[in-house]
């Protein structure tokens, strides 16, 4: 009797040894985190698409391979479904500068994070990291309501490498570069939807057009500030 229950009981713990197949959510989310970026368009909308139980699920894979493929794709995505538990996953994608490292931080801002207020602030001040994860943790701060924490840099970066914003570009220890269309870009978006309005503001402004843009939303952030 004794030998036969020891059977059942290895034959049991064998079958729990074996892989289990890999659920719906796992499938897509392992398929966005393999997918290169052109790629990303086929496999973002399936992860979507099964709404916010699944950011536990598209975090636990992230975590495990940040730099694979689809990583920055991943982070875009746990900010779209919506669960804020998912916070610890993007500020240690934030913390480590790498690729997904400003999806991330839009991520952060985009869920109300407002427990990663610190990493955002240092992830803003951090003149080694690029310019292009500096700009998305000023628009998440922005996100959070942070007018005068975000507004410095993304003034700065929207000047920068112009006649009016050398000195500014100096003072933030931004880089010089031919062009900063990307950063720019998520600056303006960060600034329409904190103010409802982009004040005409354009990557692709002449430099007098764009410092009077810049120059309508510090007016605005000024009146913001006082409360009118």
């Amino acid at each position: 009797m004794h030998v036969r229950v020891l059977a059942a009981l290895l034959v049991g713990l064998t079958a729990c040894a074996q892989p289990q197949p890999a659920s719906e959510a796992e499938r897509a989310c392992r398929a966005l985190l393999a997918a290169p970026p052109g790629e990303w368009a086929v496999q973002v909308p399936p992860v979507l698409a099964l709404g916010r139980p699944a950011a536990a699920t598209l975090a636990r894979e992230v975590a495990g391979d940040p730099s694979a493929p689809g990583a920055q794709a991943a982070a875009a995505c746990l900010g779209a479904l919506g669960d804020l538990a998912v916070t610890p996953t993007l500020v240690d994608l934030l913390r480590s500068r790498g690729g997904a490292a400003y999806e991330a931080a839009l991520a952060l801002g985009r869920l109300r994070a407002s427990e990663a207020t610190a990493e955002l602030r240092a992830a803003r001040d951090d003149t080694t990291a690029d310019p292009i994860v500096r700009t998305a943790a000023a628009a998440a701060l922005l996100d959070l309501g942070l007018t005068q924490d975000a507004l410095p840099l993304l003034l700065g970066v929207l000047r920068a490498d112009t006649p009016a914003g050398r000195s500014e570009q100096e003072r933030l220890r931004l880089p010089s570069r031919p062009r900063w269309a990307l950063e720019r870009h998520v600056a303006i978006a960060a600034v329409r939807r904190s103010f409802g309005s982009d004040f005409g503001l354009d990557p692709d402004l002449s430099w007098p057009d764009l410092e009077a843009a810049s120059q309508r939303l510090a007016q605005a952030a000024e009146a913001r500030k006082e409360g009118r």
